[in-house]
Formats: C-alpha cells, structure tokens, sequence
C-alpha cells in the first residue's frame, strides 16, 4: 500500500516522512497550540496513528469532527481542547469512549458545566478544567453532580476547584 497524494504532502509537511513505512504506529502526543491545525489533520495523522496518548490542541481550529475521528485513537489518556470555540457537546458521546482518558479540558470551549453531566463512561478521568460565567453557588452544585458521575475526577472551573 503506498500513500496518496494528498497524504505524501501531509507526512513530508509536517513530519518529513516520505514512506509509509516511515510512520510509526504510536505517538506519544500532539502539541499544537495557536495554529490552523484542523480536522484534516486529524484525520491524515488518526488514520495512519493508531496509539496516540495525548493530545493538546489548545486554540487551534478543529472541530466535533476532529473529536470523532481521536475518539477511534487508543490509548488516550489526556485532551486538551482549551479556546477551541468550535468544540461542542456534539463531540461528548465521542469523548465519553476514550475511556483511558485522565485530563480533560474544556476551557473556553461551547460546552458548558450541565453538558459535562454527559460524560458518564469516563472512570479514568482524574482532572476535568472547564468555564462557567455563573456563580460560585452554581459551581458547586453542578460540581457536586459531577462528581457523583466521577466520583475521582477533581473539577476545576476557571481554574478552581471548590472541593
């Protein structure tokens, strides 16, 4: 099997590997923070990747697709979606299966404190950071909710913790 065109460009931009056989087959983690990195590159990187562990995509412009496509990635254990405004809860049932994840944020994204009560299968989880423009009665008690969902995950909201 040889790479496409299109993916031959991807792989030599952005990893300068010129073979298929050059790819590895796991990955330690992405960083890209403050770039155009989008869902195609997601999906160039995830259909060729199958082990990723972590993923930090801090303000960059993927969106719920980009989420569908790392959800079919093992062994994710930490994504970092922070000012990433496209980010909706369409993409919670594909994050609910990634289920080795320990850190989750969402700050600055379009999910909100009830849309977390979503993530139900996510037993692993150890840190959860998301934004909330309501007050500190609020917090706690969707905090609370949470945290009867995943009973071991601390919940930081604007970077507190009311626990």
């Amino acid at each position: 099997m040889k790479l496409s065109k299109e993916e031959k460009k991807f792989w030599q931009r952005y990893y300068r590997i010129e073979k298929l056989a050059d790819i590895s087959s796991e990955m330690k983690g992405i960083v890209s923070i403050d770039s155009d990195l989008d869902d195609d590159y997601l999906f160039y990187l995830t259909s060729r990747v199958p082990i990723i562990r972590a993923f930090d995509l801090e303000n960059t412009n993927i969106t719920d697709e980009g989420i569908k496509l790392i959800s079919k990635v093992k062994h994710v254990e930490k994504l970092e979606l922070k000012d990433s405004r496209q980010i909706t809860k369409n993409c919670l049932p594909y994050i609910n299966t990634l289920k080795e994840l320990v850190l989750l944020n969402l700050m600055k994204t379009s999910i909100t404190l009830n849309d977390v009560m979503l993530l139900n299968e996510l037993h692993n989880l150890k840190e959860l950071y998301i934004s909330s423009d309501k007050d500190e009665d609020y917090h706690f008690e969707k905090i609370m909710q949470i945290k009867d969902i995943l009973p071991n995950c601390i919940v930081y909201v604007n970077y507190e913790t009311l626990e």
